[in-house]
């Protein structure tokens, strides 16, 4: 009959293991950005913030604290600019491709730096996808297929 003792260290081994931290990890980011906009009553933010979590995540590659830190501050760095920049460029479109031709180029040139640098351009590209997609502005450049538009 197992004790308590060995019972709890099992529970400790099992719970310490790595792909179980980072399920965790996961279940805990996407609870937050599901609960954080139902519990203000903004359900239209889910979208954005479930979006930028998934870049996040597959931009942070690092596994030090100190290192994984350090990629955070540049990713929020990097998605903010990104976003900014869509957000202000978006209502004029000579502006708009010339910087998204600009930044375009500058995350090629960051890539080329290393791997590190890499997946932190491949993330802010995505998040300038997901912001030009979630942006208010855009919504009108996609029609609108319901039932009540075919009659």
């Amino acid at each position: 009959l197992p004790t308590v003792h060995s019972q709890l260290i099992q529970a400790i081994r099992y719970i310490s293991r790595s792909d179980i931290l980072y399920n965790l990890r996961i279940l805990v980011t996407m609870t937050g950005v599901t609960f954080i906009p139902w519990l203000f009553n903004h359900i239209t933010w889910t979208l954005p913030l479930t979006l930028g979590a998934v870049a996040a995540a597959l931009s942070d590659q690092d596994d030090r604290f100190i290192g994984r830190l350090q990629n955070m501050l540049l990713i929020l760095c990097c998605f903010f600019i990104a976003s900014v920049a869509i957000e202000i460029l978006m209502p004029y479109p000579w502006l708009f491709t010339l910087g998204l031709l600009t930044s375009t180029w500058i995350f090629i040139m960051l890539g080329a730096l290393g791997k590190r640098y890499a997946t932190i351009a491949f993330g802010t590209s995505l998040i300038a996808i997901y912001t030009m997609s979630t942006n208010s502005d855009a919504s009108c450049m996609y029609p609108n297929f319901t039932a009540t538009s075919m009659i």
